[in-house]
């Protein structure tokens, strides 16, 4: 099966989807692959992205987030973010403050860095909390940094989390219909624009 259609709910089971033709189809993305007791086999995972652009009051604690910043000494954010992308937290990811760029060797003679002048860097980071226009985002050594986050930011949602979609985000699904109105989601891509 192939649609197109809506976001209308998200539930434990699943995305329930308003079709281009107003039917409700719920597409199943329960990775155990079972309904109404009945386990079935070769149903690939579902792949699911999520994509999309939100404004800054979308922010919330647990979500892995990452973002362009000029940084104090890899501890003060200098100056407000415009820009912050959703993430995927997962093992492979890289958290901390990084260098925008890739760095240069250092040099045997080289001067030891200026912490009075602010780097452009790359924040990689989970949110614990948030307060009208700043986010505190912390990394696994327990360290964390605090960031004003501009009024006209963009928050860009690029993610596999199913727990950032929102009703009325658009879906194209493909997958295995199992009933007249449900199917196990095997890809699944949903968007949102501002």
């Amino acid at each position: 099966v192939k649609i197109k259609g809506v976001v209308a709910g998200v539930s434990p089971q699943g995305i329930a989807i308003r079709t281009e033709k107003n039917q409700l189809m719920l597409a199943l993305t329960s990775p155990n692959r079972t309904e109404n007791g009945v386990r079935y086999k070769g149903i690939p995972l579902p792949m699911i992205e999520v994509i999309g652009e939100e404004k800054p009051d979308y922010l919330q604690p647990g979500m892995y987030v990452r973002f362009p910043a000029k940084v104090q000494a890899k501890q003060r954010v200098v100056e407000p973010v415009t820009e912050v992308t959703i993430v995927d937290g997962s093992k492979l990811t890289a958290f901390g403050v990084l260098p925008a760029a890739l760095p240069d060797l250092p040099k045997e003679d080289a001067p030891a860095p200026d912490l009075t002048v602010a780097e452009d860097s790359l924040v990689i980071g989970r949110i614990v909390s948030v307060r009208r226009n700043a986010i505190t985002v912390a990394f696994p050594d327990g360290k964390t940094l605090e960031a004003s986050v501009a009024r006209n930011a963009i928050v860009h949602v690029k993610t596999s989390d199913i727990r950032f979609i929102k009703p009325g985000y658009l879906v194209q699904a493909e997958g295995m219909q199992v009933k007249p109105t449900k199917f196990f989601a095997t890809k699944m891509t949903i968007t949102k624009k501002l």
